[in-house]
């Protein structure tokens, strides 16, 4: 059986204070942003991802995009080392 993936990906951006992509929220945290989402169902996750700087809000939307195409793939790297190797807080 082959699965199929959506490749389209919902998403909407307020300002540089928050954003949703897919299952991923992104917020501004004291000075940093974080992405929180939940996965499996009733595993709640939250990780700093970048610092609030005009490029930590393009990082930090880089890489809630991977987080939400891992997580639609099933691939998620649940000991986060993946995404951790992403950001430069």
């Amino acid at each position: 059986m082959v699965s199929r993936l959506n490749t389209e990906t919902k998403m909407y951006i307020d300002g540089r204070d928050k954003a949703k992509i897919g299952k991923v929220n992104i917020d501004k945290y004291k000075n940093s942003y974080r992405a929180r989402f939940t996965y499996p169902k009733g595993k709640r996750h939250q990780i700093v991802i970048a610092s609030a700087q005009d490029d930590g809000w393009f990082e930090a939307l880089t890489i809630a995009k991977k987080i939400d195409n891992d997580i639609k793939a099933e691939a998620f790297d649940f000991s986060i080392e993946q995404y951790r190797n992403l950001f430069h807080v």
